[in-house]
C-alpha cells in the first residue's frame, strides 16, 4: 500500500471524527461516518492481519471500533458520549497511522 492510499485509509475517518461532535448534521452525514469508519477499519484489520499474520492490538481494537461504528446493527449513546467517543476514536486513528509509518521505515 503506498502512502498516498495510507493517508486516505486514516485520515478520511479523523476528519469526520472531528467534525461530527462540533457540528450538527443530518443524520445522513453520522450514517455516512458509520459506514466510512466501518470500511477503513476493515481494512486497517485486513493489512494489518496480512503483514503480522497473527492477531494483535491493532487487529482487537480496530475490532471493536467496527462493532460500535458497525451501520447495520447500530448502537445507541447519548450525543456527549458519541463526542467522547468520537474524539477517542480519531486519537486512535492517529496514533495508529504514526505506528504503521514508523513500521514501514
Amino acid at each position: 500500500m503506498n502512502n498516498n492510499s495510507l493517508k486516505l485509509i486514516f485520515f478520511i475517518p479523523i476528519s469526520l471524527l472531528l467534525l461530527a461532535p462540533i457540528f450538527r448534521f443530518p443524520y445522513g452525514y453520522y450514517i455516512l461516518t458509520k459506514l466510512l469508519i466501518s470500511i477503513t477499519a476493515i481494512l486497517i484489520i485486513y493489512f494489518s492481519y496480512k503483514n503480522e499474520k497473527t492477531i494483535n492490538e491493532v487487529i482487537v481494537i480496530f475490532s471493536l471500533i467496527l462493532i460500535l461504528f458497525n451501520p447495520i446493527i447500530p448502537i445507541s449513546f447519548s450525543r456527549l458520549i458519541w463526542m467522547m467517543i468520537d474524539f477517542i476514536v480519531a486519537g486512535i486513528y492517529s496514533y495508529t497511522y504514526f505506528k504503521f509509518l514508523k513500521y514501514k521505515n
